[in-house]
């Protein structure tokens, strides 16, 4: 198998191999002709936190990470961790392809 083989990510998220995304799936839809192209990971609280784990930062309640919209875009994205009932930080993460 290889990157070009779809059935190696298509629907999946990276997170040192390819998982199945805690967020769920997506349908790529073709503008032009509404046809379906594909299906791609969305990245759920519960995967941000498990990214946060491997790079090396502290432990991260999925349940404290606040996402406005369901993230299914590569780029940067804001994310809100409630931190304690009057505190909260805004965190900027970075979604890639690999």
């Amino acid at each position: 198998m290889t990157l070009l083989d779809q059935s190696t990510w298509q629907g999946k998220a990276f997170s040192g191999g390819w998982t199945e995304p805690a967020g769920g799936q997506a349908a790529v839809i073709e503008p032009a002709t509404g046809t379906e192209l594909g299906r791609v990971g969305i990245a759920s609280p519960a995967d941000i936190a498990a990214a946060v784990r491997e790079a090396g930062g502290p432990e991260l309640d999925r349940r404290r990470i606040e996402v406005r919209d369901p993230i299914k875009t590569l780029g940067s994205h804001q994310v809100r961790v409630r931190l304690h009932p009057d505190v909260s930080a805004a965190v900027d993460i970075e979604i890639t392809a690999s």
